[in-house]
């Protein structure tokens, strides 16, 4: 089956909705104690563009280098009209940290973006920062190019109910099972191992 064009995922950057208030919708964060189940798959159709979404997220992670910050991470990827002809040799990761230190890249010269499960850590990329009066010194957004061989790698090393680490830039971010299963979700659909279903 061929691959996926580099326009599919460039396609799916320019659909990607710019984030407006990143605390909207969003609740204080869960204790351990609780434990969630994974966040959906979601599979949105766009009638006038002919084209389908399919993505996780957004996901709440807390910094655990800086008091009161956070990062909303979103994994996915699109494809043209309504069944899956080829599947993506990336996908794409939004970040949109926050916070009253949140700018984790712009001060940096490190711009990378790793993650580690157990004792498995790989790079997801060069964060690419987006400029605009709404990015501050309390928010950034940036965006990750990610190849879907990387996360098969981390996902064929690990197993569910682990936790992991998230590194953005000199931020670090703690995931929980959750997330991890949640990431596992989307590079299952990603691969062509489950079919997506459609949520609208």
């Amino acid at each position: 089956m061929p691959r996926a064009l580099p326009l599919i995922v460039a396609a799916f950057l320019l659909a990607w909705p710019s984030p407006t208030d990143s605390t909207r919708g969003f609740s204080q964060p869960v204790s351990d104690e609780k434990v969630l189940p994974p966040y959906p798959v979601c599979v949105e159709y766009d009638r006038k563009r002919d084209e389908t979404r399919v993505f996780v997220g957004p996901m709440l992670f807390e910094s655990s280098t800086r008091h009161h910050s956070w990062v909303e991470f979103t994994v996915g990827f699109s494809f043209k009209g309504r069944q899956v002809l080829s599947y993506p040799e990336h996908v794409s990761v939004s970040l949109l940290t926050y916070g009253p230190e949140a700018n984790f890249l712009r001060e940096s010269k490190d711009r990378s973006v790793s993650l580690a499960v157990g004792e498995v850590r790989i790079a997801l990329g060069e964060a690419r920062l987006k400029v605009g009066p709404e990015y501050h010194s309390s928010k950034e957004y940036a965006l990750v190019l990610v190849p879907v061989r990387a996360i098969g790698e981390l996902m064929s090393k690990t197993s569910d109910g682990q936790p992991g680490t998230l590194f953005v830039g000199r931020g670090v971010f703690k995931l929980k099972p959750r997330h991890v299963t949640s990431l596992r979700s989307v590079y299952e659909v990603a691969t062509g191992f489950r079919p997506p279903t459609p949520s609208n």
